[in-house]
């Protein structure tokens, strides 16, 4: 049962025997060790004599001891080479072991003794290289399947099976897995050649690949009893379990940063931040990560460059490595000119090229310097190599005497790790690759419905001109067919409503048409608000009688004033009124109602017509959009009214909305414009902030680069007992600021030198700035003003003309 156990876990299975001593020779031993292993279809039982090992209290003791310190050494141990020199340093004491290595391979295969532990008179080997033919492939397979080889003696001459093969006629033994077999005559001679006669070698693994040996060397002949060996064997399970868990714990940290570090650049990924900010934002974090020193990510049209990298038309070849245009495979380089077979042009050798979407002109790519390193080789690693001749590689090296070599022309070479992170860092591209299609198919969805839209558009367009084309046409024919005064007179007056219908339209067109070019300039006065609601009313009023809807007129708080452009403020509040009885059935009504509060003047045209849908409503004053185009109703209507009148509300500094409850629920849309304060009759509450406003003198500061501005703001601010000074630049009104240090700052946004801005931030960046209140004026007044001001750090932002009232309000608040 036991032997069945060790067969399952693929292990030897170690027993003791204890021969009866009426059948062993005198002062023969009589205890025995013995392990049992299968080889093909034999059992093969291995016996060496019981000897008594005069450390074996001490180092079973040493044993437990290191056992139980495991854990605890493990979290306070933070490297692999701390491990790895305790490691050395338990083996030499507890199989007494002149020498103990600790042996790791590199990528290349060669290897390095990365911890010793060593009698003081010995030759010390740590952080000597050896090279691959010291342990060649065919041993390093061995290594893997056997963990355990020793020689006792380098001198001692082996001896054979009995019987023999040629004797016998049996098969060859297939000895793998035996501790008693003699090394091959190349390795005794290597030993020898060491100064060595006794050897043991056990593995070390780590991810299930070979990761290294613990060696141990004696300058005499040396044995360890066969049970203490295979105590050691059981060692170094514990010590591969070690250098594995240490080695996951230092890529778990490295992998940990990696995915913070790609997580947030994800998270970044959005319309006010591009793929080439977020890289540029976080680029020392990014080549920290892969020990890069510049990089090169390419999407089609989209290049990012970070850091120092070779170029263009150097690491542009590279992709002609891959095989196929659907590679996925990595090209790795720690010199791509070599590779490229091309003379060296700068420092950046190294570069680790990883696909991104199969593409070749997808793509990231990792750079690195040349590092330049010394390495001491235990011998001249040059004197034999996998490609020397048959007989030169059967022959051990003679001279182990250390050979200098310094290593140039190459970076430093690209591992497992840092492949893997690479790969990680696509992550964030795909990421950006996956928005750009979305925005992409977005923007073609938009296109579409935009040239949808459009198409629709100029079908009602070609609908409307025809509309009064045809009474026209009639007319004129009436006018042939008769051309009496009393048809005369009712035809002209038919073909002049059609004309002014015409005429109005095409105006239309072009008032958009100019706007959306930048090509309207508004001519603003003082105007009394409800005055140019009621000759809107007054445009729009035959054409409502002649349909049959009611037009109700409520005319609230006449005293508001507004600063506007008359004719285009009429042109807007007529449009609305317009739109408001064409969709009104006949008998219908429309109100149109004026009122103001403290900042705004207001008119709203409610109507009882056919109402909007709730899908429509986020859409009605967007260019080529309209709610029925084709409709049956007959009520037709290019919509473009209601677009214009957007445009210039927004002129004026206002808002325009609408809301509806649905179709046949009517419609409400309002117009809102900033109200002049000036002509306002002063509330009790506005004369109380006056008289407050007298109580409390403050120090202000205007800067506006129009003199008479300045000048203006100054005597009314000073008419309240203010303490006030004035600029015309922004530097010197910077410099007023640091020494006049005032409680209130009025900033005009559109100054040359420095805008108001600019001013402001420069303000909030001192410590007394932080209280100070800061004030925009500026003759912009759109949503997107307002949030730049507030991101700037003002406190309030004011369209001119500048209102005394609202300024005396703003000055007896606090601070917001």
């Amino acid at each position: 049962e036991a032997y069945q156990n060790a067969k399952a876990a693929k292990v030897r299975l170690p027993i003791e025997i204890r021969f009866k001593t009426d059948i062993v020779k005198e002062k023969a031993h009589a205890d025995y060790f013995a392990i049992v292993y299968e080889s093909s279809d034999l059992l093969v039982v291995e016996i060496e004599p019981a000897v008594t090992f005069k450390g074996k209290i001490a180092s079973r003791q040493q044993t437990k001891i290191y056992s139980m310190a495991t854990v605890p050494r493990f979290r306070t141990t933070q490297t692999i080479t701390q491990i790895a020199d305790s490691i050395a340093e338990m083996v030499r004491k507890f199989t007494g072991y002149e020498r103990v290595l600790i042996y790791k391979f590199n990528p290349d295969m060669s290897g390095t003794v990365v911890a010793e532990s060593k009698v003081e008179d010995m030759e010390s080997y740590l952080g000597l290289f050896y090279p691959e033919t010291d342990i060649p492939r065919q041993a390093r397979e061995l290594y893997k399947k056997s963990w355990l080889r020793v020689t006792a003696n380098a001198e001692s001459k082996p001896v054979g099976l009995v019987p023999s093969v040629k004797d016998s006629g049996r098969k060859p033994l297939d000895m793998t897995n035996s501790i008693l077999r003699t090394m091959s005559p190349i390795h005794l001679q290597y030993l020898r050649n060491q100064g060595l006669i006794s050897s043991m070698s056990i593995s070390l693994y780590s991810q299930e690949e070979l990761w290294g040996l613990i060696i141990c060397q004696h300058r005499n002949e040396y044995y360890l009893p066969q049970d203490m060996r295979l105590e050691v064997e059981s060692l170094a399970h514990l010590f591969s379990w070690q250098l594995y868990a240490k080695e996951e714990e230092s890529l778990h940290t490295k992998r940990e940063a990696a995915d913070q570090t790609i997580n947030e650049m994800i998270s970044q990924i959005g319309d006010d931040k591009d793929i080439t900010t977020i890289f540029t934002e976080n680029e020392d974090k990014i080549l920290s990560l892969m020990n890069a020193c510049g990089f090169v990510f390419s999407y089609g049209d989209l290049s990012v460059s970070l850091g120092d990298t070779p170029p263009v038309e150097i690491y542009s070849k590279l992709f002609e490595k891959f095989p196929n245009r659907s590679s996925t495979r990595v090209v790795e380089s720690v010199n791509i000119y070599k590779s490229l077979d091309r003379p060296r042009a700068d420092n950046v050798l190294g570069a680790l090229v990883v696909p991104l979407l199969s593409e070749n002109n997808f793509y990231t790519i990792w750079f690195r310097k040349e590092e330049i390193v010394e390495r001491k080789w235990a011998g001249n690693p040059h004197e034999k190599t996998v490609q020397s001749d048959k007989l030169q590689r059967l022959e051990p090296r003679q001279s182990f005497v250390i050979h200098k070599e310094t290593v140039t022309d190459e970076s430093r070479p690209w591992n497992v790790e840092d492949k893997r992170i690479a790969n990680l860092f696509n992550k964030v591209f795909l990421q950006h690759a996956l928005r750009s299609q979305v925005l992409m198919k977005s923007n073609i969805d938009l296109l579409t419905a935009q040239d949808k839209s459009k198409n629709e558009f100029l079908a009602t367009l070609a609908h409307e001109l025809r509309n009064p084309l045809a009474p026209i046409s009639s007319a004129v024919e009436l006018i042939r067919l008769d051309p009496s005064t009393e048809t005369l007179d009712e035809a002209s007056a038919i073909i002049e409503r059609q004309m002014k219908q015409l005429v109005t339209l095409i105006d239309d067109l072009m008032d958009v048409s100019r706007i959306t070019r930048g090509r309207v300039v508004l001519k603003t006065e003082k105007a009394e608000f409800h005055s140019v609601a009621l000759h809107a009313v007054d445009s729009i009023r035959k054409l409502a009688s002649a349909k049959g809807v009611t037009i109700v007129e409520d005319y609230q708080d006449k005293d508001a004033f507004v600063n506007a452009d008359i004719t285009r403020l009429t042109q807007v509040i007529a449009n609305v009124i317009n739109n408001a009885v064409k969709y009104t059935q006949k008998n219908g009504r429309v109100v149109v109602r004026t009122f103001a509060d403290y900042h705004d003047a207001m008119v709203e045209v409610e109507d009882n017509g056919i109402g909007i849908s709730k899908e429509y409503l986020p859409s009605i004053f967007e260019m080529f959009s309209q709610a029925d185009p084709f409709s049956s109703k007959g009520t037709g209507g290019l919509g473009i009214g209601l677009t214009l009148a957007k445009k210039l509300v927004d002129l004026h500094g206002g808002t325009i909305s609408a809301r509806s409850q649905g179709i046949g629920k009517g419609s409400t849309f309002e117009i809102r414009l900033p109200r002049l304060g000036a002509t306002m009759v002063q509330s009790d509450s506005a004369r109380k902030t006056a008289q407050t406003m007298n109580k409390e003198k403050k120090r202000i500061l205007v800067v506006d680069d129009n003199f008479d501005s300045a000048r203006m703001l100054e005597l009314i601010l000073k008419s309240k007992g203010h303490e006030v000074k004035k600029a015309v630049t922004g530097i010197e009104g910077l410099a007023i600021f640091h020494e006049f240090k005032p409680e209130v700052a009025l900033l005009d946004i559109g100054i040359p030198d420095m805008d108001g801005y600019e001013i402001c931030k420069a303000i909030r960046a001192t410590d007394y700035g932080q209280d100070t209140l800061v004030i925009a004026q500026t003759g912009w007044g759109q949503e997107e003003h307002l949030k730049r001001s507030a991101e700037a750090g003002f406190d309030h932002h004011i369209v001119k003309p500048i209102q005394p009232a609202l300024l005396w309000k703003i000055l007896s608040e606090p601070r917001p």
